[in-house]
């Protein structure tokens, strides 16, 4: 089944057209449009135009005519790593799809892959792009939950393409042309109309008001933010600007009522602050964009004016401007607050103006016969590591459709904001003992940041890559020290403590500045090893003149036993210094070893030991004493006694 397409819009569109290329009807097409008897067409004509040099390279030949449609969407977005991505619908089989192509090349080539397949028609899509560069499309559709209302539809790229979600799920009415903009937490703000009244005169294809929609964890029951059902609130534009305000423009007509057309404007900042509606300029076809100050700038067609201009500042809106003959204009921002807007003219070519510090002259940018819908690449949001990947720095950068192909036009003088991050070396660790060492890095450049804010450390046992923009505290590593100040270029170090001895660490230097946070390359340093420990135990197997030592060697200490065995002395703590055993290399494990040369009746001190090549180990002190050989004259026919005490052992010989 086919889902009726925005068909009014287009109907809508037929006629401005017609009148505006001068086809007779003028006066009799004003007049249906507005309820008064006569009304002035004032063609605004400009002798000074200028040309202007830019390229033109096709995006997608026989698309639709109403690909790029409309100037209060954003179609082109772009990605941090310079990658430019466009959507618009076109007819596959059967149907109207949506389609996403990339660019690699700075719009010079384009990949084309289908993002929607379904039995009805999808139509008008939006992109928004976040700060992890995942891009987010909405559009109008039926569905086989809704296969005669369209609905406002939202799919995700995040390295592939998520399922397909309904924003709406009213199956009573049409919900048309959304627009869609992104916050500095990458937060989506979604607003689109709803129809909810379709009569005569004025409402055949359907009156309602706007309705809006938030994406933190998922999308937010949709609210109204318009007048109300008997408005026709058509072609919303949203954007964002630095505090995260919301600003909402549409053109708005009280058909119902018989009012005229006008431009309506609502703000958000802690709550939806109130409506605030223009006179009966009879525009329509609004674009919007915000500037570093937070004001907003906005561009409409007036049907008796042309092309309009109007600032919003804190202290209102400044008042229309007229800048230029035509119809569906664009507008973007760049980084210096000059402000770009393009239009078609009644001949269909293609015209530009820019604002510096006035509005410049009116310039031709594509004669043709049938350019229409013109969208420039803009956003406040994202901003990633200090750049605005969507705002130009300056020059611009628009699609359109030409009769039924998507053309990008980018401007000779095209620049985007480079992100240049401070760089930071890490140098050799130096002062490396076995529980400590001290950490080097170097701050060698500051990018495009006049100082770092946070410099320091991290640290471990594990080789880990780069962590790029990520907390020292989420790096991976098991240790870090950072320390906040305003750093400029120039060498830091730290001393580390309670390391493990004979380990191998790795570290990195790192740094933060506006951009997030930047490290250093991974460098490493073995901490020393340490000498043996060893354990004595107590001596047995005694004699007069020897005895068996034991000893356990429980840690190598890091480096290779090369020697061990047992000292002995008369003295306390004796060492190799003193009588001792060598029976070379060993590991980790106990040990025996035969005690020689002992003098009898002597009480020894002994321990075991371990050499590595840091140095020797030793056990505790343990003691045992030799025995001494007593002979006695024993005469069994003469009682004699003999008091023996201690350890003393003893034998008779022939019986005495």
């Amino acid at each position: 089944m086919k889902c009726e397409s925005f068909t009014y819009v287009a109907k809508v569109f037929q006629q401005i057209l017609r009148f505006t290329m001068g086809s007779g009807n003028l006066l009799t097409m004003v007049g249906r449009i507005r309820t008064v008897n006569f009304v002035v067409f004032l063609v605004f004509s400009l002798s000074s135009y200028s040309s202007l040099h830019g390229q033109i390279f096709t995006v997608k030949a026989n698309a639709d005519s109403f690909a790029t449609a409309y100037p209060s969407q954003r179609k082109l977005a772009r990605t941090s790593d310079g990658t430019l991505h466009c959507v618009y619908h076109r007819k596959e089989g059967a149907y109207k799809q949506i389609f996403h192509s990339w660019s690699t090349d700075n719009g010079t080539t384009w990949t084309e892959e289908q993002i929607t397949s379904e039995n009805y028609d999808q139509l008008y899509p939006a992109i928004a792009v976040d700060s992890n560069d995942h891009l987010h499309v909405v559009w109008q559709g039926c569905h086989s939950g809704s296969p005669s209302k369209t609905q406002i539809r939202y799919r995700k790229y995040s390295g592939s393409w998520g399922t397909i979600t309904n924003i709406t799920n009213d199956t009573s009415w049409d919900q048309r042309t959304p627009s869609i903009a992104v916050d500095s937490g990458n937060n989506l703000y979604v607003v689109w109309q709803k129809v909810e009244y379709v009569g005569g005169p004025w409402c055949n294809y359907g009156c309602g008001p706007l309705w809006y929609s938030k994406f933190t964890t998922s999308w937010s029951t949709p609210i109204r933010v318009g007048e109300g059902a008997e408005y026709e609130e058509v072609y919303p534009a949203i954007a964002t600007d630095k505090n995260d305000y919301i600003h909402i423009l549409w053109a708005t007509g009280g058909y119902r009522n018989g009012d005229c057309w006008h431009s309506a404007y609502r703000k958000y900042t802690t709550s939806w602050q109130p409506i605030e509606s223009f006179s009966c300029y009879y525009s329509y076809n609004l674009a919007i964009a915000t500037d570093n100050y937070g004001n907003v700038h906005c561009v409409s067609y007036h049907y008796d004016s042309g092309i309009s201009y109007n600032k919003r500042t804190s202290s209102g809106w400044t008042g229309w401007t007229t800048i230029g003959n035509g119809t569906v204009p664009s507008i973007a921002v760049d980084s210096l607050d000059y402000l770009h807007t393009v239009w078609h003219d009644a001949n269909g070519n293609l015209k530009y103006r820019k604002y510096t510090t006035s509005w410049q002259p009116v310039v031709n940018i594509f004669n043709d016969t049938d350019s229409r819908y013109p969208n420039f690449i803009w956003a406040y949001y994202p901003d990633v590591r200090g750049t605005k990947t969507n705002r130009p720095k300056k020059g611009f950068a628009f699609v359109w459709t030409d009769n039924t192909t998507v053309k990008f036009y980018r401007s000779d003088d095209l620049e985007w904001e480079i992100f240049l991050p401070p760089t930071v070396t890490t140098d050799s660790a130096t002062a490396i003992s076995s529980a400590s060492a001290t950490l080097y890095g170097n701050i060698t450049d500051l990018g495009s940041f006049s100082y770092c804010d946070t410099r320091g450390f991290v640290w471990g046992t594990t080789p880990l890559a780069n962590p790029g923009n990520t907390p020292p505290s989420s790096s991976g590593y098991s240790y870090n020290w950072v320390e906040p100040g305003t750093f400029l270029e120039g060498a830091f170090n730290y001393a580390v403590s309670s390391l493990n001895y004979a380990t191998t660490y790795y570290f990195r230097a790192v740094v933060h500045s506006s951009a997030g946070w930047t490290y250093g390359g991974e460098l490493s340093f073995s901490t020393l090893a340490v000498a043996p420990t060893v354990t004595t135990q107590p001596a047995t197997d005694i004699t007069t003149t020897t005895a068996t030592g034991h000893g356990t060697i429980v840690s190598t200490g890091g480096a290779p036993i090369i020697q061990h065995g047992v000292c002995w002395s008369e003295f306390e703590n004796p060492t190799l210094s003193d009588p001792h055993t060598s029976q070379g290399e060993s590991g980790e494990g106990s040990f025996t070893s035969n005690i020689t040369g002992l003098t009898p009746g002597r009480r020894y001190y002994y321990r075991a030991y371990a050499t590595n090549s840091a140095g020797t180990g030793y056990g505790e002190n343990q003691t045992f004493t030799t025995y001494v050989v007593i002979v006695v004259d024993w005469d069994n026919g003469n009682v004699q006694a003999i008091t023996l005490q201690g350890d003393v052992a003893f034998e008779f010989t022939n019986g005495r």
